[in-house]
């Protein structure tokens, strides 16, 4: 074998060599990025979701607040489960509760007697402290509470819950049409890297 062809081909394979190495470095970092952005696009969207899902439920609370004021002042069960059932059957929420300032339930939307035995959920226990509406989650459900006040004193509070499962299952279409997404971008890729190399 002559000299120059053994140049030629050392030559050839170091190239080979360094294009392959500089298009895998490239891929590794380009599939840490599209891995970011694609789980930054689903918590977005997740978050959206959830937010007007949220948003349609504490519609809700100033209303009945509003409505169950001079009924938590006098304590009237009657008048409270009213207001809550009538709170429920206009909107979609799926429950509608109203508690008395030491965190007992008063009434529920859906007329469950043993409701009165219910104590606030632990993220309600400081209701009266709070500024504004408290959200938290129970599996699928998401809660939003708030205090009813008059002037600086709390007499109670309202709580609905709206059915979040929504945002579970947009997140199972998101996930799977980014994976799908990803496999075919990767080995587009990986195609054109090997064409790139040949």
């Amino acid at each position: 074998m002559s000299l120059s062809l053994r140049f030629a081909l050392q030559f050839g394979l170091t190239a080979t060599l360094g294009v392959a190495l500089a298009l895998a470095i490239s891929l590794g970092i380009l599939r840490m990025r599209v891995e970011t952005m694609s789980g930054e696009l689903g918590a977005g969207l997740e978050q959206a979701i959830e937010t007007q899902l949220r948003r349609d439920g504490e519609a809700l609370l100033e209303n009945v607040g509003a409505e169950s004021r001079e009924s938590l002042l006098a304590y009237d069960r009657g008048a409270l489960d009213k207001v809550a059932r009538g709170a429920l059957k206009r909107s979609s929420a799926l429950s509608v509760r109203i508690y008395d300032q030491h965190g007992r339930a008063l009434a529920d939307g859906e007329g469950d007697a043993r409701v009165f035995e219910v104590q606030a959920p632990a993220p309600m226990r400081d209701i009266a402290k709070a500024s504004g509406v408290v959200r938290w989650s129970e599996g699928d459900r998401l809660l939003s509470a708030r205090p009813v006040c008059i002037g600086a004193q709390c007499i109670g509070a309202v709580a609905v819950a709206v059915d979040g499962s929504p945002v579970a299952r947009e997140r199972a279409a998101v996930e799977a049409d980014m994976a799908k997404a990803k496999a075919d971008f990767f080995t587009e890729a990986a195609l054109l890297a090997l064409a790139a190399l040949a």
